[in-house]
């Protein structure tokens, strides 16, 4: 087994498009101190993964995932007829029990397989191995999956190439909106201070001169205007009482 490098000098999802590419066949081992796991890849596809869960049976993975029922797995057993069946054996009698599909059964895969991928992008350090030509163990759930399905979303090449040509295409008609757009700033009123909006006295009101009425008015508390009311009689003393 040869050593690639370390993971602190080389992208592991590089890594992972190089053996899909070149269609590799062997075994990935990417190791942390006393922590490893196990890629199985044949013509660049990964077949399965190990051992993540060392202690537990594709049966009980399967059972805490919720993909197939205790009852499913009772059912398989007994169709199988072996006490500990193989991976492939026991999906197989899944599958043709009608407890799960085929499609099912890869998207769990797929699932399981993203998962750890993910988990091994995190490691900051570690060593990396591969053993060209390693076959994947018999024994196991083979399930061919695309590494670049498992990694993260990341923009393509031509999807970069394209961004970048929207960029330059928006720039020139954002310079020209700019150059439309006023060069003045509009001038705003002068900030006054606590004791300037207290003391000063405000700015007088410009006056207009209210529009003469187009009637004639009277003024009674002018005496200019007394011979334009009608004479007073001089009052009477009233002998009888009002009814």
């Amino acid at each position: 087994m040869s050593l690639i490098g370390q993971l602190e000098q080389l992208n592991l999802s590089l890594v992972l498009q190089g053996i899909e590419t070149y269609a590799k066949t062997g075994l990935l081992i990417v190791k942390q101190e006393v922590q490893w796991v196990e890629l199985y890849f044949r013509d660049g596809r990964l077949m399965c993964i190990g051992p993540v869960q060392p202690n537990s049976t594709l049966a009980d993975r399967l059972l805490q995932a919720g993909v197939i029922s205790p009852k499913a797995l009772q059912d398989a057993h007994i169709a199988v007829g072996v006490v500990q069946p193989s991976e492939t054996r026991l999906a197989l009698a899944l599958m043709d029990l009608g407890y799960v599909s085929h499609e099912a059964i890869r998207a769990w895969a797929t699932n399981e397989a993203s998962r750890v991928i993910h988990a091994l992008l995190a490691w900051q350090s570690g060593k990396i191995y591969f053993e060209d030509g390693t076959q994947s163990p018999a024994d196991r759930l083979l399930v061919a999956l695309s590494p670049a399905v498992l990694l993260p979303s990341t923009p393509t090449v031509a999807e970069r190439v394209q961004h970048q040509q929207h960029e330059r295409s928006e720039a020139p008609l954002q310079i020209k909106q700019e150059q439309c757009e006023t060069i003045v700033p509009p001038q705003s009123a002068p900030l006054l201070s606590a004791a300037q909006f207290i003391m000063e006295t405000p700015p007088s009101e410009a006056s207009f001169p209210s529009p003469a009425p187009s009637f004639s008015s009277v003024n009674m508390f002018s005496d200019a205007d007394a011979h334009a009311l009608p004479p007073l009689s001089q009052p009477t003393r009233v002998s009888q009482p009002l009814p």
